[in-house]
């Protein structure tokens, strides 16, 4: 999981553009005589999920990761997200006692 967090990163720095939030797919179909284009929210995509449940996992490793962003944007996103996590870990799905 940390290694394909790492390459997501490297994949969003490289995107113009990339906010971190508002995950979804694009669907397109095309045949001769139709066109069909379809967007399907995907929340499990956005950046605040993904490092609320790295944080639990290795808190130090997590802000190593956010560190990696190049725009502010999705930086922040992933610093709030980890010190949520820190701050209220009872509100994460995979937080155990």
């Amino acid at each position: 999981m940390w290694d394909a967090t790492f390459d997501a990163v490297k994949a969003a720095n490289a995107a113009e553009g990339f906010t971190g939030e508002d995950g979804h797919f694009v669907f397109r179909f095309q045949s001769r005589g139709q066109n069909s284009i379809s967007n399907k929210s995907v929340p499990d995509f956005n950046l605040e999920p993904i490092f609320r449940h790295l944080a639990v996992l290795d808190y130090g490793r997590a802000i190593e990761l956010a560190k990696g962003f190049q725009a502010e944007g999705p930086r922040a996103i992933a610093t709030i997200a980890i010190a949520r996590a820190i701050l209220h870990p009872k509100s994460d799905p995979s937080y155990k006692e």
